[in-house]
């Protein structure tokens, strides 16, 4: 009964208490310490993204608390630091096209994966998106090619996005 309890409070507190309070880390650094704001948002979001990552992994569950704390973290970016529409306009475009195939098919991506994939492009400088996306991508495949094989099967399998599209932005950000 106590064991149910700790990993109950321990869930609350990683997945509604660090994500609101990063976001006003973030937004607080962003206005008060603007010298630190880039190694600070790419911590915060480097956090949140393990986070996301570690939920999918262990609960086939992606926390929309941590991908809405990365969008105001992307709205303050836009609005203090630097406005980039080229990234909101690609993130708009490719939420369309991917809630269009959740919709025909809801096995093959999950919500919190489309909304990881399109918070995180709206945090990356236009140049890099194709590359984040390509590696996403890969990353999924590899990983899904693994699982199979660890399966022996290629049915039913579950691939956890989230490390994949993590570990393309770390691998993207500047």
């Amino acid at each position: 009964m106590t064991k149910k309890i700790y990993k109950k409070s321990a869930s609350v507190i990683l997945y509604r208490v660090i994500p609101p309070a990063a976001g006003i880390l973030y937004a607080a650094a962003a206005v008060f310490i603007p010298v630190f704001e880039k190694e600070m948002r790419i911590i915060i979001i480097a956090v949140l993204l393990v986070i996301v990552s570690v939920s999918d992994i262990l609960e086939h569950k992606i926390p929309l608390t941590a991908c809405a704390v990365i969008f105001s973290i992307n709205l303050v970016f836009s609005v203090v630091v630097y406005y980039n529409p080229v990234s909101w306009i690609v993130s708009m475009f490719l939420f369309t096209v991917l809630m269009t195939v959740y919709l025909v098919n809801r096995s093959l991506i999950g919500l919190g994966d489309i909304l990881l994939i399109t918070v995180c492009v709206q945090s990356l400088m236009p140049e890099n998106i194709l590359k984040f996306l390509f590696l996403t991508f890969v990353f999924s495949a590899v990983s899904g090619l693994f699982t199979s094989c660890r399966a022996k099967s290629l049915k039913n399998v579950f691939v956890p996005a989230s490390p994949c599209i993590a570990a393309a932005f770390l691998l993207q950000v500047n």
